[in-house]
Order: C-alpha cells, then structure tokens, then sequence
C-alpha cells in the first residue's frame, strides 16, 4: 500500500487522465521534471478533487483544495498546470502550479530543488513577487500528501 492509496479522488473537470507521453510532453512544455510521486498522482487523479486533504498553514490559514491540474489542457486554460502563471507576478519559470483555491494557489518550488521540489502555498495577498507571500507547506510532494492527508477510518 503507498500513500496514493489514500487519496478519495472526485470527478472535477471530468477529463480523461495523462499516461507516461502526456506527462513527458507536459515536462517538456513546462521545463521541469515532475517527481515521482507528483508523476504517479496525476496519472491516477489529474483533473480530480482530493476530498480528504486537510491543509493548514503555520499561520492557521485552512486553504481548501480545488483539483490536481491537468497536465495536457491548453494553457490559457484555468486548470492547466503552469509555471507561466506565477511568471507574470514576478517569481520566475519555477514556480509550477498544481492546484487552487481561488487566488491562493499550490505550488511545487523548483527554484530550491529541481528534483525534489518543495511545496508551496502562494498567497496573492501580498505584493508581487514577494517572498512574504509563499508560504511552504512540505519539504515535497510526498511529504505534502503524508502531513495533509485526511486518513481514511
């Protein structure tokens, strides 16, 4: 049993899920390397809602948790995963979006660890380009799903 057993996944944008050449050709548009579990995750759940994950950040802020992005949507598309999105305010290619929750948006940060990149909550609160306004949440994506993780009874 792995950590992705636990995940309640809901149908959301009602897509058909990537295989291993969409994710590649996603990787290669985007200019990162998904980590495995990351990999793994949209293979079973991109374009789903994760129903028992719990966040909350150091400061008591319970963001809640829209969908995993879909890897292969067109990239003006709103749920499409992106680093261009976080580009325009100001914080790099680096930044990849993997979901929201309305302006506040979840991030794997690849300007710390191109490999295993940390997670991070994006908080549009502040000015732009801030650091003020990341927050992270897990040393990466594993550990992001271990802590956050709704355990089923």
């Amino acid at each position: 049993m792995t950590i992705l057993d636990n995940l309640e996944l809901d149908d959301y944008l009602y897509l058909d899920l990537p295989n291993d050449q969409d994710l590649s050709l996603a990787e290669a548009r985007l200019g990162v390397k998904f980590p495995y579990l990351f990999w793994e995750a949209l293979k079973i759940g991109a374009g789903k809602s994760i129903d028992n994950l719990s966040v909350q950040t150091d400061s008591g802020y319970k963001p809640s948790f829209r969908c995993l992005y879909h890897p292969y949507l067109d990239t003006d598309e709103p749920h499409a995963l992106s680093v261009e999105d976080l580009a325009a305010l100001g914080y790099g290619q680096k930044l990849l979006v993997f979901s929201d929750s309305g302006g506040v948006r979840y991030c794997l940060d690849y300007r710390k660890d191109e490999r295993n990149p940390p997670v991070v909550l994006f908080l549009p609160t502040e000015e732009e380009g801030s650091e003020s306004a990341i927050s992270r949440l897990a040393d990466d994506f594993e550990d992001f799903l271990f802590k956050y993780l709704v355990r089923r009874k």
